[in-house]
């Protein structure tokens, strides 16, 4: 069963925030309607319009809703010596990552991602031919990602929250 695609958007008339199907003019005004054809076309702040992302347990994730997550990275390299060389094995831990829902490029595709500036730090040695340099190299891994059918997020920040003067 198909997902209907839902907009959200703040109502340029008296400032509340309206669900439904969303028309952009060639000039730049949006309209949202709560009901496609027979309903009344509400003018909204385009600046305000977020599309849906998903819904899961009655929770709908739209565009523009800050959250957070839990997510396995690798913090580090942890080494073990070996008697025809070195082998460097990664050293994972849960890290908190928070971010804004948006539409982003990932892997060279266009897709919804949770932005954030937000990344892990840590050492790690060059290896070749079997042996390990002295000179440790920061590595930085962004923790910018795709947001994913998999994760369970959390919405701790959203315009719409915000004017109900709850999370935010």
């Amino acid at each position: 069963m198909a997902r209907a695609i839902r907009f959200r958007g703040r109502r340029k008339d008296n400032g509340e925030w309206i669900y439904g199907w969303l028309v952009i003019q060639p000039d730049g005004t949006a309209f949202i309607s709560q009901f496609y054809k027979r309903g009344e076309w509400v003018e909204v702040d385009p600046e305000t319009v977020g599309q849906m992302v998903d819904e899961r347990d009655g929770v709908e994730y739209f565009e523009g809703d800050t959250v957070k997550y839990i997510s396995k990275e690798q913090t580090g390299t942890r080494v073990k010596y070996k008697r025809r060389g070195y082998d460097s094995f990664a050293e994972y831990s849960d890290i908190e990552v928070t971010g804004v829902i948006t539409r982003g490029e990932h892997d060279g595709m266009l897709t919804w991602i949770v932005k954030t500036d937000q990344c892990t730090k840590y050492e790690s040695y060059f290896w070749g031919e079997g042996k390990r340099s002295d000179k440790p190299r920061i590595i930085t891994n962004n923790l910018t990602k795709p947001f994913s059918i998999k994760r369970k997020y959390e919405i701790v920040g959203s315009p719409h929250l915000l004017e109900q003067g709850e999370k935010g």
